[in-house]
C-alpha cells in the first residue's frame, strides 16, 4: 500500500495535518522488530492498519463492543485480518503487563472522562496503564488533540457538538503526563488545518501549515501533539 493511500486510511480526516505523526512514528519502528502491539480506542482501527502494514500482530481494542465490529470490516477489507485480533478494554483499566513490544493510539484522551473536573488524572493514569503494558523497551506511538489557540476553542464550541465537552490538553501538561518513560519524542503541529470546511479545505490549509505557519506559530496555538514514548 501506498503511504498516501495508508495515511487517509488510517486518520480518515484532517489527514494532512494528522498524518504528520508517520515521521516519528516510523523513527521509532527503526529501534525495534515487529512483535506484539496494542492500539487504544480503536474505533475504525486505523492505527492498527498501520501496525500491521508494518508487520506486527495487533490486538485492536475499544471499550465500545460496536466500534470493534466496524474495525473488524475495515481490516477484513483491507486484508489485514489474519494480524488483528479484537478486544473490549477500558484503557483506565489495561489487565497486561510487560506484553507488547508496542501501543498506539490517536484523539482517545479528550473523550476520557469529559464530564470529570479530575480528568487530568484520568489522562496521566492512561499513561501509567500503557506503560505497565509495555515490555520493557517498548514504545508507545501517540497522536492527539492540544487546546489550540483561543480561535481553536471559540470554533469548536460553535461548530461541534462535542466541542465544549472534549478535554483538549494543555501541551504544557505533556511532560507531566510522560513521566514515567525513559525517552519522549513530541512535536506539535497544525493551526489553519483545523479550520477547514471540509476535508479538502482542511488538507490545503494544512499544506499551508507545513510550508510556513507550522515554523512561526508558537506551540501554544497548535492544535495536534505527536510523537513516540520509550519505555
Amino acid at each position: 500500500m501506498k503511504e498516501k493511500e495508508l495515511k487517509k486510511k488510517v486518520f480518515e480526516w484532517d489527514t494532512e495535518s494528522w498524518s504528520k505523526s508517520f515521521e516519528l512514528w516510523d523513527e521509532a519502528l527503526k529501534n525495534i522488530n515487529p512483535g506484539k502491539a496494542l492500539e487504544l480506542g480503536g474505533r475504525r482501527g486505523g492505527p492498527s492498519l498501520y501496525l500491521a502494514s508494518k508487520g506486527f500482530d495487533v490486538l485492536c481494542t475499544d471499550i465500545n463492543k460496536d466500534f470493534l465490529d466496524q474495525a473488524r470490516a475495515f481490516h477484513e477489507k483491507e486484508n489485514v485480518s489474519d494480524r488483528v485480533k479484537y478486544e473490549s478494554l477500558d484503557a483506565l483499566n489495561i489487565h497486561y503487563e510487560n506484553e507488547f513490544d508496542v501501543v498506539i493510539f490517536k484523539s482517545i484522551l479528550g473523550g476520557i472522562d469529559r464530564d470529570n473536573k479530575e480528568y487530568k488524572e484520568s489522562h496521566k493514569k492512561i499513561l501509567k496503564e500503557i506503560h505497565k503494558a509495555l515490555k520493557p523497551g517498548g514504545y508507545l506511538l501517540f497522536a492527539e488533540n492540544l487546546m489550540g489557540s483561543k480561535l481553536h476553542l471559540t470554533a469548536r464550541e460553535k461548530l461541534r457538538k462535542w466541542g465544549d465537552t472534549w478535554r483538549y490538553l494543555d501541551h504544557r501538561d505533556l511532560g507531566e503526563y510522560f513521566e514515567p518513560f525513559s525517552q519522549v519524542k513530541i512535536k506539535r503541529g497544525g493551526f489553519a488545518g483545523a479550520f477547514g470546511l471540509n476535508e479538502s479545505m482542511k488538507n490545503a490549509f494544512g499544506k499551508i501549515d507545513g510550508l510556513l505557519l507550522n515554523s512561526i506559530t508558537p506551540k501554544s496555538w497548535k492544535y495536534i501533539a505527536y510523537g513516540y514514548a520509550k519505555k
